[in-house]
């Protein structure tokens, strides 16, 4: 080791820089040369600021991998409240159809009683005793005839 000198010094403080296992030998360089001294200074100085600079791109991929993982989740369950809230507007929309057909169909079988009833002569106060018209509607009903 203390054959090396100049040239080779440098060669070898480069060519084992950085490499497992070699850092007895690069302290040897050091001590023998102030010059290989700060050199590995800035070596290390740029070495941790690398590693810092893996550790943030670590930790930004990360924190974008959490976000990408809070839109996807906030997206399927978007999708998932669509689907169930059209199942449900749909199933209500049948249930509220299905009742206004009933009244309706009911209400429509009262006009038809009412106005068999008003063609046989009966007062409206009967009619609407009878079929749960109002005198207004028996009134009307009676005009179209």
């Amino acid at each position: 080791m203390k054959e090396l000198e100049g040239m080779e010094l440098w060669l070898t403080f480069i060519k084992k820089a950085g490499e497992e296992g070699t850092e007895d030998l690069l302290r040897e360089l050091i001590e023998r040369s102030d010059k290989l001294k700060m050199a590995n200074e800035m070596l290390e100085g740029i070495s941790a600021d690398e590693l810092l600079r893996q550790k943030y791109y670590a930790q930004e991929k990360a924190r974008m991998d959490e976000i990408s993982r809070i839109k996807y989740a906030e997206e399927k369950g978007m999708a998932r409240g669509m689907e169930k809230g059209m199942q449900e507007g749909l199933e209500k929309g049948v249930e509220e159809g299905i009742k206004k057909g009933k009244v309706e169909g009911i209400i429509g079988e009262r006009m038809k009683i009412a106005k068999n009833l008003l063609i046989k002569e009966y007062g409206v106060e009967q009619i609407s005793e009878i079929t749960e018209l109002t005198p207004e509607e028996i009134i009307e009903l009676k005009k179209g005839i």
